[in-house]
């Protein structure tokens, strides 16, 4: 049987491309690549030829598992003529796991697996890398969060290999395997190996799809399982031997339900003791009973009610115990593991003793607090080596000290359903009868003090108000930690912040104030910050810039990032960061750009918890965001209305230093820099309830505080109100320069000062416009393909065209609908407090 159903990704044809990396290799180059291979973090290994085991000469290929091969090793397996690698899986090679679909089984598999996914899931697929094998089969590659295992996703009987029922009457079935995953300790081949080609991605870029993804993703793929492994049932009744009578197994005999066992599988007690298989109805008969010869076990009568089987006849009577049938349905016959998961459901008397006094010892703890935050997710306080930590009720943490204090005070482990149990208690009480604490990421208003969490491992803070600033060794519970946080350095006392320009390469001193700026604000949480937005050639150190704010504002074992496609991700990743620096960016897509001005002015934002349920994860927060890029990177106007625009020269290369050089020296200056900013900040909270702007721009919170930043610094309002002003004149110049709606708009109206006509008349003469210039409007994608996105776009772009000369008003509503463009004076007077802005012609260049 084949299966039909669309393609994932690109259409899969006999004239497909390799890889753009695999077109170019050569026998000869096999090093280069293999190298580069295990350079970006995977383990390769040499496979025999033609085949799928390891060279003959190779040896154990468990160091592999561990730990990658040398170059010297690389050089001499090609040496030797290898042709075809495998690649491992697991945390070798950064958590790389392969889905693997066998169709030389199954043709047709892949496809009809894809037709079965998700939008959001087929664009996971379509992120990883794609390999195609020998016998037609298909891999997909990805990197997860966690390690994974090897399993079989799907099997199915298929005849024997070279057996053909027309000639071979005697031909039988076998179960074949049809998806699998290969995981930890597994291997994969991969191109160039014969037979084997990539379809898509790069094996030097294999993307990361969480371990959620991949969970929906091995989901999907056992719903093609056609093949349940039948265990062995039959089962011979034994009263219990009393002398045993504490055993787990026994323990839940006694104490179990068979309605608990049953129900969960859609068995129905049609009357006392009388039970109907799943698929019967209660007037269809009974399937089995659970008092059988007025034992307390269950005889199966029906033929058809897997996993169970009855076996008539037997004089001595033939069933299943309470623990048997658990054994059976949910734990596929591991009596060890049925056996661990009674004894946590039933324990000993005395060892639920224990657990309930753990419990109970760690609730009434006196330095102990539970509580929840505005978001009702549970948070312990507690002291741990002499000092006051705060962790989430379900966190590692949490586990591994209840964990630690049962084996401290019984010398036992504490089992998986006692700890569950232990953590939705500690959960409970915190949401129920705890008090409401807001915590807060890095940075946080207390009353009218502003606290600075220095995430050392002695949890203390830096407290600053109008008064001074100073460290606090147990600061009040005010904030949470992720992984990646690192330790800021201890700060000191009348530090100078202006050492941190002396590592960036801006001449331009209005630029140079701003920057200031903005890194300050950075300390200042719950106001809309705006987004640095840096670009230049390459060379001008762009990266070195947000590499070392993150050191200032928010150390990080995350320094930058590239920009996630994937939205749910993006906010994930800005909800666990207080400031965030996106890396090389040459395009931010419309659904970015609203991500990021949601996240800038301070908006909420929800995710499913968990693939299975209906419960929501919620995220409110506001963030300092940086963009860097060549060029501009948005040219969206409410993204650009919320940037401060810097532009990087090239770098000098008598002026470079070494990248060790460089953070040598920053360290040394790091603790004045740090100490520097909070010198600011007491002025800055002294002095912005003096400050009053008469004319407010768009990021008015940010411009009264920049104008107290400015002061403290030792400049002024005025300094500082005229460089955000032409800042963001310089905003809408490059929007209209960068847009091409705008450009084409104002090339249109060139030789005319009124024009007035419909949307759809005006999209064809300035699509005629821009194609006549050379544009191909159909391939553009910022090219608006109707009247409606044309409306749309002028909208957006209103604001910044009037500025720069152009009315449009547009009327899309009524009888009439039309687009009144008019030329008019630029608007060059724009004033901000007591400063005039003149037109950019008339002032320096920035």
């Amino acid at each position: 049987m084949s299966f039909g159903g669309r393609l994932c990704g690109r259409h899969r044809d006999s004239n497909r491309k390799h890889d753009r990396n695999m077109q170019n290799i050569r026998i000869e180059n096999h090093n280069d690549y293999i190298r580069a291979l295990v350079t970006s973090g995977l383990s390769i290994i040499p496979i025999h030829e033609g085949g799928k085991e390891p060279a003959h000469w190779l040896g154990k290929t468990e160091p592999f598992i561990k730990s990658r091969a040398t170059t010297e090793q690389i050089a001499d397996w090609v040496r030797r003529g290898v042709k075809s690698w495998a690649l491992f899986s697991g945390k070798v090679s950064s958590n790389i796991a392969t889905l693997d679909f066998d169709e030389k089984w199954q043709p047709g598999m892949f496809d009809a697996y894809c037709a079965k996914l998700s939008p959001e899931q087929k664009k996971a697929v379509d992120r990883c890398v794609r390999n195609k094998t020998r016998n037609n089969g298909t891999h997909i590659v990805c990197r997860t969060d966690t390690p994974q295992k090897s399993v079989d996703l799907a099997k199915g009987l298929r005849l024997s290999k070279n057996k053909i029922p027309s000639r071979d009457p005697d031909a039988t079935e076998e179960v074949q395997t049809l998806i699998e995953t290969r995981g930890e300790g597994n291997y994969a081949l991969i191109p160039p190996s014969q037979g084997y080609e990539t379809l898509q991605g790069n094996l030097m870029e294999i993307p990361n799809i969480g371990d959620d993804m991949w969970e929906q993703l091995c989901d999907i793929a056992r719903t093609f399982n056609e093949f349940v492994e039948e265990p062995e049932t039959e089962y011979e009744y034994k009263e219990s031997d009393s002398s045993n009578a504490d055993l787990p197994g026994h323990r839940f005999n006694e104490l179990a339900n068979w309605s608990d066992i049953l129900c969960p599988y859609v068995w129905t007690e049609v009357y006392p003791n009388g039970w109907a298989r799943p698929g019967k109805g209660r007037d269809d008969g009974i399937s089995a009973t659970t008092n059988y010869k007025d034992r307390n076990i269950l005889f199966v009568f029906s033929t058809n009610a897997h996993p169970f089987r009855g076996k008539h006849g037997d004089k001595n009577g033939t069933g299943y115990t309470k623990f048997h049938a658990f054994t059976l349905l949910n734990h596929h016959m591991d009596f060890r593991a049925a056996a661990r998961a009674a004894s946590e459901m039933y324990p000993q008397k005395n060892k639920a003793k224990s657990e309930n006094g753990l419990l109970e010892e760690m609730i009434t703890r006196k330095d102990v607090t539970l509580f929840h935050d505005e978001l009702g997710e549970a948070y312990i306080s507690l002291d741990i080596s002499d000092h006051q930590e705060t962790w989430s009720c379900k966190s590692k943490a949490m586990k591994r000290l209840l964990s630690s204090k049962s084996w401290e005070k019984h010398k036992k482990p504490l089992g998986s359903e006692a700890l569950k149990s232990m953590i939705a208690v500690l959960e409970g009480r915190a949401c129920f009868e705890g008090p409401l604490v807001r915590l807060h990421n890095r940075v946080a208003w207390r009353n009218d003090e502003l606290w600075y969490d220095l995430t050392d491992e002695e949890w203390r803070a830096i407290k600053i108000d109008a008064n001074g600033w100073e460290t606090v060794d147990k600061p009040p519970i005010i904030f949470k930690r992720y992984k990646h946080h690192q330790s800021q350095v201890a700060p000191i006392h009348s530090g100078d912040v202006k050492l941190f320009l002396n590592y960036i390469n801006i001449i331009n001193p209005e630029h140079r104030l701003l920057l200031l700026v903005f890194l300050i604000t950075c300390f200042i949480p719950d106001f809309p910050h705006v987004m640095l937005v840096v670009f230049g050639a390459q060379g001008s150190s762009k990266s070195t810039l947000f590499k070392l704010n993150r050191l200032v504002i928010d150390p990080s074992t995350i320094d930058v990032v590239a920009l996630p496609d994937n939205q749910k991700e993006l906010v994930q990743t800005l909800a666990h960061h207080h400031s965030l620096f996106f890396d090389n960016v040459s395009y931010v897509p419309e659904e970015s750009s609203d991500t990021f001005c949601r996240a800038i002015t301070g908006s909420g934002f929800s995710k499913r918890e968990l693939y299975e349920n209906d419960e929501d994860i919620i995220y409110k927060f506001q963030r300092c965001i940086g963009i860097n890029g060549i060029n501009l990177v948005t040219i969206r106007p409410d993204l650009l209305e919320r940037s401060l625009l810097i532009e990087l020269e090239r770098i000098d290369q008598t002026k470079r230093k070494t990248e060790k050089e460089l953070y040598k020296d920053f360290t040394v200056d790091l603790p004045s820099i740090i100490g520097g900013i909070f010198d600011v900040l007491v002025k800055a909270i002294k002095i912005k309830p003096t400050i009053t702007i008469k004319s407010l721009p768009r990021m008015a919170d940010f411009a009264q505080w920049g104008c107290a930043i400015a002061q403290a610094l030792g400049y002024t309002n005025e300094d500082f109100l005229m460089a955000y002003q032409h800042n963001i004149y310089r905003q809408t110049e490059m929007l209209v320069n960068e847009n091409i709606v705008a450009t084409v708009m104002f090339s249109f109206m060139e030789d005319k000062d009124d024009w007035k006509d419909t949307p759809t008349q005006l999209l064809k003469l300035l699509t005629d416009k821009a194609e006549f210039a050379g544009i191909d409007t159909r391939r553009e994608k910022f090219w608006p393909k109707g009247a409606n996105i044309l409306s749309r776009r002028l909208n957006e772009l209103s604001t910044p065209l009037k500025q720069m000369g152009l009315s449009v008003i547009i009327n899309t509503s009524g009888t009439e609908r039309f687009v009144h463009i008019q030329k008019m004076p630029k608007d060059i007077h724009a004033k901000v407090d007591s400063v005039t802005i003149y037109d950019t012609d008339d002032i320096s260049p920035l």
